[in-house]
């Protein structure tokens, strides 16, 4: 206190404060204090009710504009059975005869395949080659009952899984120690990966209230894993290029962080981290390193070789400690398939999970499920055999000139603006000058099937073997659609493109829940 009083007296604040005050009634100055710091207190104690409180006055306000768009979304996706077809809501007291339920099938296959056969869906079917899907439809039936959970019946997935992992490790340039897993997608990769840090770390270092360090611009599975597992997140902005700074992620650092991510390249803009700095700054720190190439993870590789202008983002950079790669997207798998890898088996442990006094006897399972779908890992395995390297770069540089293409034609157009420098097979395109996601919806009633994005708002393309041929078309479609926007910039809009209209009109509060309540009846539509 002495000292304190001391370093107060050596800048004047003390008598500069007292001659300020000197006319005040002391009584006052101590009710003052008194009353201010008991209402910050209660508001403090109380923000939670008030925010709940101001969001439901708020949502009231909103609430037939939410249902509105509730409703239209859900009639969007509510598509009546072709004639036919039969709706089952109750187990049928007699079975189907099979060419009854193989014709229905036939059917409704061929309706999805109307909607993504013409090459204009982002993402979602990367390849949809007749003799390559048949392949993998053979592989998967003669493989359908399957389970890597009984290794010791089913030795055949032993070996697709053991050599799927080996192949992903290989192209990521992995040494014998670095290893991994199957899992059933990118979103059940990364939570494992997360998993496995936190209880890796909590043993290594103790640390029992940990968090992660993630650009905003990286997956939404990240969040998930964060709030399933009960780990702190935290979200650092991305710069102007969309691509974060390893100096501000720093920042966020501290001894109860099991680790940082980059994105290789990241789904919104198609931008990839600077990973050589990232890996670098959590070598220094002690912590894991994940890459996120469950999108690009078998298109990058096989971009870098052709010589396009790929950094690198694999176990080659001292650092990385972990990396998901989907192998149901650009290895032209069977969904869904991914592969999380490690840098150390001591690190592949740390997902594992073992029960061993269960009267069943001794339970374990590398990864969330128990039961796994052997026949998905045999397809995964024949994709990946099938194609083989030269297969995978051949369809690499076809897609990658065909985003080139697009991406130059985009930035060449008045009024439009490619996000970023994307360098891969992923670009998103905003405007100054209109509304971007009015953009989306007409190209959506041209047939094309993009994604909306927000914060800035722009729309997103992942770039397939499907897309391949087809950029004079989108072009085109896009001219079109433009012209249309220009000639009636007041049209009314609604379903998915109202939500970011919504969303930018609300408060961040409001709009969490406004737009969840929005989500939410989305995916009941879906269920129910």
């Amino acid at each position: 206190p002495q000292q304190m009083e001391k370093a107060i007296d050596l800048f004047g604040l003390r008598s500069g404060i007292n001659r300020l005050l000197e006319d005040r009634e002391p009584f006052k100055l101590v009710v003052g204090v008194c009353v201010t710091v008991t209402a910050v207190q209660w508001l403090v104690n109380h923000r939670r009710d008030l925010e709940r409180s101001v969001t439901r006055g708020a949502l009231t306000a909103a609430g037939g504009f939410v249902d509105s768009i509730k409703k239209e979304l859900a009639e969007e996706i509510q598509v009546r059975d072709p004639p036919g077809v039969q709706a089952f809501r109750t187990i049928p007291a007699k079975g189907v005869a099979h060419e009854n339920l193989v014709q229905q099938m036939t059917v409704l296959a061929k309706r999805d395949e109307e909607a993504y056969g013409p090459g204009k869906v982002s993402g979602c079917v990367y390849l949809g080659d007749k003799a390559h899907t048949e392949l993998l439809n053979t592989a998967a039936a003669m493989f359908a009952y399957a389970n890597p959970l009984h290794p010791e019946v089913f030795s055949s997935t032993r070996k697709f899984e053991s050599e799927v992992v080996a192949m992903a490790v290989n192209m990521m340039h992995g040494t014998d120690e670095v290893c991994g897993a199957m899992t059933t997608g990118g979103s059940e990769s990364i939570l494992m990966a997360i998993k496995s840090y936190r209880d890796y770390y909590e043993k290594k270092k103790g640390i029992v209230r940990p968090n992660i360090v993630i650009p905003r611009t990286a997956h939404p599975a990240f969040d998930k894993a964060c709030q399933y597992f009960k780990i702190e997140i935290r979200h650092v902005e991305v710069e102007s290029d969309f691509r974060v700074s390893a100096k501000k992620m720093a920042r966020y650092i501290d001894g109860n962080t099991l680790c940082i991510v980059g994105s290789a390249p990241q789904f919104p803009h198609g931008m990839i981290d600077p990973i050589e700095e990232l890996a670098a700054l959590a070598q220094a720190r002690g912590i894991g390193m994940h890459v996120d190439c469950c999108l690009g993870g078998f298109m990058l590789p096989w971009l870098k070789k052709l010589g396009y202008d790929i950094p690198n983002f694999d176990f080659q950079v001292p650092g990385v400690t972990s990396m998901s790669a989907d192998t149901h997207k650009y290895a032209y798998a069977t969904k869904g398939t991914s592969v999380v890898m490690y840098r150390s088996r001591e690190l592949r442990h740390a997902q594992y999970f073992c029960i061993t006094g269960w009267p069943g006897g001794t339970y374990a399972s590398p990864s969330l499920c128990g039961s796994r779908a052997g026949s998905l890992i045999a397809a995964a395995w024949a994709s990946l055999v099938a194609m083989g390297e030269g297969g995978f770069l051949h369809l690499a540089d076809q897609v990658g000139q065909t985003t080139k293409q697009i991406v130059l034609g985009l930035n060449q157009r008045k009024g439009l603006k490619v996000l970023g420098e994307p360098k891969a097979m992923v670009f998103a395109v905003g405007s100054d000058e209109f509304d971007i996601h009015r953009l989306g919806g007409g190209m959506k009633s041209r047939g094309w099937n993009l994604t909306n994005l927000q914060n800035p708002a722009g729309l997103h393309m992942s770039v397939t073997a499907k897309n391949i041929g087809m950029e004079h078309q989108f072009l085109a479609d896009v001219d079109a659609i433009v012209a249309e926007i220009r000639a009636d910039p007041k049209a009314h809009t609604g379903g998915s493109v109202a939500i970011y209209g919504l969303a930018g009109k609300l408060s961040e509060g409001v709009k969490e829940v406004a737009v969840s309540n929005i989500a939410f009846g989305f995916l009941d539509a879906t269920l129910d």
